[in-house]
């Protein structure tokens, strides 16, 4: 893998100075950028957020719905259904 000029000669000094070979040495930064990647938890899509007036905890995808929005969203459901 070819470096940058500048990260090349970075990279080189301090290969030198650990006393290893520069190739070894960018290799395990690769594999330790690599691993932390990997390992680092993703936050989910969604926060908890209590509603002011019930105290329960809700699921928002990033923003907080209103009682009326809810309420909309069930009648909306009701008129949805099938008859029995």
């Amino acid at each position: 893998m070819e470096l940058p000029p500048d990260l090349a000669e970075k990279v080189s000094q301090i290969a030198s100075a650990r006393g290893v070979d520069s190739s070894d040495l960018a290799a395990s930064f690769i594999r330790e950028g690599i691993a932390s990647v990997r390992f680092t938890p993703t936050p989910p899509p969604f926060r908890v957020v209590k509603d002011p007036n019930t105290g329960w905890s809700s699921l928002s995808l990033g923003r907080t719905v209103t009682s009326a929005e809810v309420k909309a969203l069930l009648a909306q459901d009701e008129d949805d259904e099938l008859p029995d």
